[in-house]
């Protein structure tokens, strides 16, 4: 009997190398795993944004983790958990309005708050994506549960900078930056404990789970689990088990060693 394994993947930069862009190469690759593994999505995102970026693309997938590790969902659109901020870090907004660069989001169950500092292609993109698919209020107090809030920068400095007062000023939130980009969710909440959360729930073991991503914010997954690493950062590739140039690499490298450990030992079916 074969061992059911589990693959996850970050979305931008990772499945979607460019915007709402996949390659046919990678999307057979993601058809042929689905067949008799477990495959998912784990992303800073918002749910609505990437189950229609999925639907647009034709993206298969067993689950969807979104807002960093802040919720999770199935096939069908079932939550499977969330996490919400406290309301003591509600001040923190003001501070990234004051000094983000471009946006900031804040994100609820079902409705969004928007500040737009500045303008810049990519950003005005996904604000545009997100005005189609959430109602917006009008002040940040209307939301009464918070999942995330999300700021954009000019820049990876200004980014990095932003997040590092951020972390010192409010520990009891959890700070992931990707590039210019930040991410505030509940304390603890990462992606890597969120994938540990959806495996339990397929009842996958750790060993065999295996994660693929490009940005800093995917650390902890290949920090976690057996880790691929997207081609183009040093940090990345020292902690992954390898570094590819895309998920049609990896699964064809989690194929092989699967065939290997199968034909050598069939009590031994491990990543790891």
């Amino acid at each position: 009997m074969s061992v059911q394994r589990l693959l996850a993947s970050d979305f931008d930069g990772t499945l979607c190398r460019s915007f709402q862009q996949i390659t046919d190469r990678d999307r057979k690759a993601v058809r042929s795993f689905i067949q008799d593994h477990v495959f998912g999505i784990v992303s800073g995102r918002d749910p609505r944004s990437l189950q229609a970026a999925c639907r647009q693309l034709q993206i298969p997938y067993h689950f969807l983790i979104t807002y960093g590790g802040g919720a999770a969902f199935d096939a069908e659109g079932n939550m499977l958990f969330q996490h919400t901020l406290s309301d003591d870090l509600r001040d923190m907004i003001d501070v990234l309005c004051a000094r983000a660069s471009l946006l900031v989001a804040v994100y609820g169950r079902d409705r969004v708050w928007m500040q737009i500092n500045g303008h810049e292609e990519m950003c005005d993109r996904y604000v545009q994506t997100i005005r189609s698919l959430y109602p917006l209020v009008d002040h940040p107090s209307d939301i009464d549960a918070i999942c995330i809030i999300s700021a954009e920068c000019q820049n990876a400095q200004e980014a990095e900078q932003l997040a590092a007062f951020i972390a010192n000023r409010y520990p009891q939130a959890q700070t992931a930056v990707n590039r210019n980009s930040i991410d505030m969710s509940a304390k603890g909440v990462n992606k890597a404990t969120a994938l540990a959360a959806v495996a339990r729930h397929f009842h996958i073991d750790p060993s065999q789970v295996a994660a693929i991503g490009d940005g800093r914010n995917d650390l902890c997954l290949l920090e976690h689990f057996y880790g691929f690493a997207i081609r183009g950062d040093q940090v990345l590739e020292a902690a992954a088990r390898h570094t590819v140039d895309d998920i049609a690499e990896a699964i064809a490298i989690l194929h092989d060693r699967s065939t290997r450990n199968a034909d050598t030992d069939n009590r031994r079916t491990v990543w790891k």
